[in-house]
């Protein structure tokens, strides 16, 4: 829907999507139907707060990776404080 959306506003398709990572099954919904529908022609970057980096961290070390124990993040966005798992790595 949100891809109709912006094309039907602004008149031309997506060049950028910024897709918030948590346990990592958003991100690959979103990452799966974005290649779907319009291929490469969409970036695609994945977000994650810099105190709970656990995605990046898991890219760099080419193995999953937790939250480190003394990162901790207040917020009332509990998805953030979620963790990639062995089926979205």
């Amino acid at each position: 829907e949100m891809i109709e959306q912006v094309a039907q506003i602004q008149q031309q398709q997506l060049d950028v999507v910024i897709i918030p990572v948590g346990g990592g099954g958003l991100a690959a919904g979103n990452c799966v139907t974005l290649r779907a529908k319009l291929g490469d022609k969409v970036k695609i970057v994945l977000a994650e707060p810099k105190e709970l980096d656990d995605a990046y961290r898991s890219f760099q070390a080419k193995e999953l990776l937790k939250h480190a124990p003394e990162n901790q993040l207040n917020s009332v966005a509990d998805g953030l404080k979620t963790t990639l798992g062995p089926n979205t790595w």
